[in-house]
């Protein structure tokens, strides 16, 4: 029987493979920190403003983890009224505001 010869992995030719177009790096940029509230949890809850490549996009986070996104393409209007209900329904929960840092 005879023995088949392996090429090691870095020397493998992907020169064969199609060429796809060049992966454009997206770009998100901090607008501004709309709130910050603090519950009985050890995490503040976060809402800021991005710009982003498809528009402008409100994020929620809490904890470093984004619990909710929104993305409006026609202004900041729409994610400032979400975000402002949002404020609400934490105040009667309870929450309070983090001044400061807004």
């Amino acid at each position: 029987m005879a023995r088949k010869h392996r090429v090691p992995k870095d020397t493998r030719s992907t020169d064969w493979l199609p060429k796809g177009p060049p992966v454009r790096e997206s770009k998100i940029r901090l607008v501004r920190e709309l709130w910050r509230m603090k519950g009985t949890d050890i995490h503040a809850v976060v809402a800021s403003l991005y710009q982003v490549d498809t528009g402008l996009e409100l994020r929620i986070v809490s904890g470093g983890d984004i619990v909710e996104t929104q993305l409006s393409r026609t202004g900041e209007q729409p994610l400032l009224e979400r975000a402002a209900r949002l404020k609400q329904e934490l105040v009667a929960g309870g929450w309070t505001e983090l001044k400061g840092r807004a």
